[in-house]
Parts: C-alpha cells; sequence; structure tokens
C-alpha cells in the first residue's frame, strides 16, 4: 500500500505492507500523485482543501477519487469530521494519533483496501516489460498495451504503460486513446501527461529521466511496460536491454526479416540473451521461417486482435507465453508454448 504525506518522516515501511513517502511542499505532492496514484493520501488541514480541489479537477472521471484522503485535523469532533467529508475525504484523524489509526485502519487487511483483486508484488520494485519495433507501424503501441491489459487482468495490482517513444515530433498515441474514449484531452498545464483508462495507469511522452525514476520506486507499481518505438532509433537502447523482459517485434514477410537482423547487429554491443522475438499477425509457415533466421533465439508468434482492451483466450495464451519469465510460477497455467 503506498501512501503520500507533506513533511513527516522521510520515505519509510510502516509495516510488511504499507510503505510511506512525505514530501515537503505541496506542488510535490500534486505533481507525483500525477505521476502516480497512491492508495491513500494523508494531508494536513491547512493544505486539504487545495488538495481535494487539485483531485477533483483531473480531467479524466475514473482518474479522480481513486484513492482514499485523510485529513488530519487539530479537533476531531463530529462537526470537523462532517465538513471535511462533504468536501471529499474518506474522513478526519487527529494529528497526534494518525500513525495509529492508519495501523489500526489499513494495516490488517491491505488486499481490500482500493483493489480489487490481490496483488502479487506489492510494495516490491516493478517488473519493467519493455516493447520495441524493428520498424515503424509494426504494432508496438497495440502489443504494449494487450501485454499490459493482460497482466492487469490476470495477476491484479497497479499497471503503467509509458509511451517511451522518442522522437521529434512524438506520435502521443495514449492523448489520442483518450480522447477518443472520453471525448476530453488530458491535463497539460503542468507536470507529465498521466490519466488512468481501463485500470492502467497511462503515461504520455514519458522518457523524463526523472519521470522513470519515479515510476520505478519501490511501491509505486507492480509492472511497468515501456513502448519503445523503433528500437534503432531510440536515444536510449539500454532502457531496452536492463528491461526485465525485453520483446522485441519482428516480422514473418521474408524481405523485412533483414531488418530485425540489422536492428541486433547494430545493438551487439549488449547483452541479447534476453530478447524475445515477437512476430505479429503471421501464418505457422512464416513463423517457422522467422524461427530458423533467429535458430538460438526465443520466438513466438502474436495473432491479429484489435481490441487490446478485451483480451479472448487465445490471445492470452499467446501472450501468457511471451511473459512466462515474469510471471509468478503458481499462476501458470497448461498452455501450448509455442516459443523455441
Amino acid at each position: 500500500m503506498k501512501i503520500y504525506t507533506l513533511n513527516r518522516n522521510n520515505e519509510q515501511m510502516l509495516s510488511a505492507t504499507m510503505s510511506l513517502l512525505s514530501l515537503e511542499h505541496l506542488d510535490d505532492l500534486k505533481r507525483m500523485t500525477s505521476i502516480v496514484m497512491p492508495d491513500l493520501l494523508l494531508i494536513d488541514e491547512d493544505e486539504a482543501s487545495e488538495m481535494l480541489t487539485y483531485l477533483d479537477q483531473m480531467p479524466d472521471q475514473n482518474q479522480r477519487r481513486i484513492c482514499d484522503v485523510i485529513v488530519l485535523v487539530r479537533d476531531s469532533s463530529l462537526t470537523t469530521i462532517r465538513e471535511w467529508t462533504s468536501l471529499g475525504a474518506k474522513t478526519a484523524w487527529l494529528q497526534s494519533e494518525w500513525e495509529e489509526l492508519l495501523i489500526e485502519t489499513y494495516g490488517t487487511e491491505p488486499s481490500e483496501q482500493g483493489a480489487d483483486r490481490p496483488r502479487q508484488y506489492n510494495n516490491k520494485t516493478p517488473v519493467v516489460v519493455a516493447v520495441a519495433t524493428s520498424f515503424a507501424g509494426n504494432g508496438g503501441t497495440h502489443t504494449a498495451l494487450m501485454i499490459a491489459k493482460y497482466l492487469e487482468s490476470n495477476y491484479g495490482g497497479r499497471v503503467a504503460v509509458v509511451e517511451a517513444q522518442c522522437a521529434e515530433e512524438p506520435i502521443e498515441a495514449f492523448t489520442v486513446i483518450q480522447y477518443s474514449r472520453t471525448g476530453n484531452m488530458p491535463m497539460v498545464d503542468e507536470g507529465p501527461i498521466m490519466f488512468k483508462c481501463e485500470n492502467l495507469h497511462m503515461v504520455c511522452s514519458g522518457l523524463d529521466p526523472a519521470l522513470l525514476e519515479q515510476l520505478t520506486r519501490r511501491g509505486s507499481y507492480d509492472f511497468i511496460v515501456l513502448d519503445m518505438g523503433v528500437l534503432s532509433a531510440h536515444p536510449n537502447p539500454t532502457l531496452f536491454f536492463t528491461a526485465d523482459l525485453q520483446v522485441l517485434l519482428s516480422s514473418g514477410v521474408n524481405w523485412r526479416i533483414p531488418i530485425t537482423v540489422d536492428v541486433l547487429t547494430k545493438l551487439s554491443r549488449y547483452d541479447q540473451k534476453d530478447v524475445r522475438i515477437v512476430v505479429p499477425m503471421v501464418s505457422p509457415k512464416e513463423r517457422s521461417f522467422a524461427a530458423g533466421v533467429f535458430p538460438h533465439r526465443f520466438v513466438t508468434t502474436l495473432s491479429a486482435y484489435p481490441n487490446v482492451f478485451q483480451l479472448n483466450e487465445q490471445i492470452s495464451n499467446e501472450l501468457h507465453t511471451i511473459l512466462s519469465p515474469i510471471l509468478p510460477k503458481s499462476k501458470r497455467r497448461g498452455l501450448n508454448l509455442l516459443g523455441l
């Protein structure tokens, strides 16, 4: 359970399931909340009104009030509690008793607080999956979103998808997705653009090193999926090769296979033993041809599937095959593995 507050102790573990991040200024708290929404906000009454207004102004209805807000007050009378709950807070606690009340209220059954499913990786460093392509238009964003939705649907917890492509004019596909589904554009006035869609936390144009560091903090997310675009054109391929799982999209079309070979050759200075090559939308014959070109690598296929947010059994099984190295062994199902 991730908790944010102001001007208290530095980041610490309150229990095996709760971590506390204390920030110095209200603007820092707003920025951090826009990057990684916590399970709980503890805020003094002097700053609470402004913070509650900030949360209400988030453009996506799904992003609002997805965390509990508890106001720390000097007087915890019934009248005071009613005043703050009418403004959107969950309740109000005495400032002198917040630690005891926190453990008492949230410390015993964390899986029931702010989550629909038990989390598999709570308060651990996030598992990072990097998705890159051999050439433009190869389905990298589509695949990254399917991977993220599969992880969120089957393993619970928090999943962030980061638009980590880098170009002089970013594609900003996530902003288009937000507009097409809600008719609203995400906030762009300050900080990173982030919104929640289908239980996924989507971060637009997230190549800022400071932002990536915040996203990968212990307890922030369970999984982070990086949509990196064309790998050979990326200014920081180290992001790809240091991820916990590296997915490189190739092609089953004969004349395109050498493009993937050239990409890997160009980046041969990196350790490539864990790169998993995925060939989308091909026949078994074309898949066999691709596997023959990469005889000592994992090669598998991914069927054409239009709806990244509603996965059927076949596509889920294929994604399970791709992601198997990072999945809990207890969750594995009997599958017909296609990889070599």
